[in-house]
């Protein structure tokens, strides 16, 4: 029984990584876009500028730290509800 929990929870890791690694290529993809779009470091939500230290810590963002804020604390609502 407990190598089948030890299995199942390097199952859920595993998975847990695949899904991060996809969801950071969809970003980039999307700020690539964006950037020969000639929106790069603008804001998706509020068409603000992203301040410049954010887009050098997390150069694929696509929203401003306000906006991402927001987004998770809807995110994070939606978890509790469900």
């Amino acid at each position: 029984p407990m190598d089948q929990v030890q299995n199942r929870a390097d199952l859920d890791l595993a998975v847990q990584f695949v899904n991060t690694d996809f969801q950071t290529k969809r970003a980039i993809e999307l700020a690539m876009k964006a950037l020969d779009e000639g929106d790069y470091g603008v804001c998706r939500e509020c068409s603000g500028n992203i301040n410049p230290n954010r887009l050098e810590a997390l150069p694929w963002t696509t929203m401003c730290i306000t906006c991402q804020h927001e987004q998770d604390l809807n995110a994070s609502e939606l978890n509790k509800a469900a």
